[in-house]
């Protein structure tokens, strides 16, 4: 529904199946194309989608606030703050995605990024104020010694740090890791750890366990939440017409809303007066601090000179420290990805797949299998010399 809305700005026409999002918004970013307003049809269609989806979690937290059986009248609360410093990197290409992209690591300015941990009872909810690769959240909810942790990000602010890669999405040729303002092998690890250790000191500080069942919500106040809901879906539905049947429409879902608002507090007033109090908790074993990660300290490609319009051969050599190779490593030449092969030894030869009549370029990236085979690393480039004639 989005990418219509681009198509219907620049006047691409939409065939009833799904556009390629970069195709259409590609030329309104470059700003070669005129645009104009958007078909109110195809924004009303952007707004039912955008309606569905609210209606959908609407629905969802009423099943889950009728059918839970664990509450806390009177949980443990407890919050602190970290900040994890990187270093950083400046973009010298600009290239939108398809190639490894250009850096310099000279005079690039350090990024903070803020980290933090809500605890509230036995769920801890971690923060970045950056947008993180899912990887990364997986990682901070696999550390943490709490099994109910959920991870927000864009939070307490905005780093200046763009997208943050794991480990092995860092040498993506995709524009989120090319536009990313950090030097790849810190962020995953370090924002990691800054989370776990601040839930580990809430776990060896608080006494948050699961409380025992309490009581359902009145069914009468639920009944009344649903209707309210079905209030603002069908203010909704009626909002295709025309310009004020739509205005009369949001008049409707405002009411609703408000609706809900007041439901919620009955809710929330009923819950606090049937659940009983709570036997005092067993407070959760302390969690040890995370194994220390192996980092790959280098990597370097080399290769003869090689006869001309024959297939060079170069040789890749990786040091990890605190683990072993293992992995992947995708050769570019002129950096253009010609070849990607495994590898599991510190030295790895390789034949290039194309012949070629001149001196190349040469650049080696690796990407490790797992946090044992070292970090994700690219060598400096490389000249292969061919032989003068």
């Amino acid at each position: 529904a989005g990418t219509n809305v681009l198509a219907s700005l620049s006047g691409v026409s939409i065939p009833g199946y799904e556009l390629v999002r970069e195709d259409v918004e590609a030329p309104i970013r470059n700003d070669t194309v005129t645009t104009t307003r958007p078909d109110p049809d195809v924004l009303r269609e952007l707004f039912a989608y955008e309606s569905a989806i609210g209606a959908v979690i609407g629905e969802e937290t009423i099943r889950v606030m009728s059918t839970t059986t664990q509450r806390d009248s009177d949980p443990v609360l407890w919050g602190a703050r970290d900040t994890v410093t990187c270093p950083g990197r400046i973009r010298l290409d600009n290239a939108r995605e398809g190639v490894p992209g250009e850096f310099t690591y000279d005079g690039a300015p350090d990024v903070p990024m803020r980290t933090g941990v809500l605890g509230i009872g036995d769920v801890v909810i971690a923060q970045v104020n950056a947008e993180i690769y899912v990887k990364i959240g997986l990682r901070m909810k696999e550390q943490s010694p709490f099994t109910k942790t959920m991870v927000v990000t864009v939070a307490n602010g905005k780093a200046n740090s763009s997208y943050v890669l794991d480990y092995q999405s860092e040498y993506h040729e995709t524009f989120q890791a090319l536009n990313s303002k950090l030097k790849p092998g810190c962020a995953e690890g370090a924002l990691a750890d800054s989370v776990t250790q601040m839930a580990a000191e809430y776990a060896s500080t608080s006494t948050a366990a699961p409380a025992p069942a309490g009581p359902a919500i009145d069914p009468a106040v639920l009944d009344e939440l649903q209707s309210a809901l079905d209030d603002t879906r069908q203010a909704l539905a009626t909002s295709h017409a025309t310009d004020a049947e739509y205005r009369s429409a949001i008049a409707q879902l405002t009411a609703a809303v408000g609706s809900l608002k007041t439901d919620i507090s009955a809710i929330d007033s009923k819950v606090q007066a049937q659940v009983p109090a709570q036997p005092a908790p067993t407070p959760p074993a302390a969690v040890p601090p995370p194994a220390a990660k192996a980092t790959t300290s280098s990597i370097a490609v080399k290769g003869a000179t090689f006869s001309q319009k024959t297939k060079p051969k170069v040789a890749v050599t990786i040091k990890v420290t605190g683990g072993k190779v293992g992995g992947k490593v995708a050769l570019y030449v002129a950096g253009k990805k010609v070849k990607t092969v495994a590898v599991a030894s510190a030295k790895t030869a390789v034949t290039l797949p194309s012949k070629y009549s001149k001196s190349i370029k040469v650049k080696a990236v690796y990407s490790p299998s797992t946090d044992a085979n070292g970090t994700a690393k690219s060598s400096t480039t490389a000249v292969v010399k061919a032989k003068k004639k």
